[in-house]
């Protein structure tokens, strides 16, 4: 994990990362003691700031390597809008492997035009002319607002 945290700390780390169990954890890391004591131990380790920031640090790399990027959205979208790739449907006669349905391609094929921008208007205007900027409180905008002036 780091080289500020000891051994049996860096182990009680992997383990809560896998378990979210701060009891399992320390028994898991070589802890010793009751359950009862095993619970104070993984409390006050979860308390304790490297083994707290050790955490953090290891969940937001379990984040990073579970979440899809947009290269591999776009790979998968591309393949069911391609028709390829089958997902399993679980019928009458047991689990049976189907192809992307017009539907589902269609959806895959509308979420690749978004991610490409394919769906914005880009619209370039000009201001000619001073530009003012009336300072007021909230209540004055109301007023402003209800006089249909701005």
């Amino acid at each position: 994990m780091s080289a500020k945290l000891t051994l049996k700390q860096a182990r009680f780390v992997e383990r809560y990362l896998v378990h979210a169990n701060a009891t399992q954890a320390a028994r898991e890391a070589a802890y010793s003691g009751s359950d009862a004591t095993l619970a104070v131990t993984g409390s006050r380790l979860l308390k304790n700031d490297k083994v707290g920031a050790a955490i953090r640090r290891g969940r937001k790399r379990e984040t990073k390597r579970n979440v899809m990027d947009r290269d591999e959205r776009e790979d998968l979208f591309t393949g069911i809008a391609r028709g390829e790739g089958t997902a399993v449907a679980l019928t009458r006669l047991g689990p049976v492997e189907l192809p992307p349905d017009f539907k589902e391609r269609m959806r895959a094929a509308e979420l690749l035009g978004k991610m490409h921008g394919d769906y914005t208007e880009h619209v370039k205007t000009e201001h000619v002319g001073p530009v003012v900027h009336v300072i007021c409180t909230p209540e004055e905008r109301r007023e402003r607002l209800k006089k249909g002036s701005r």
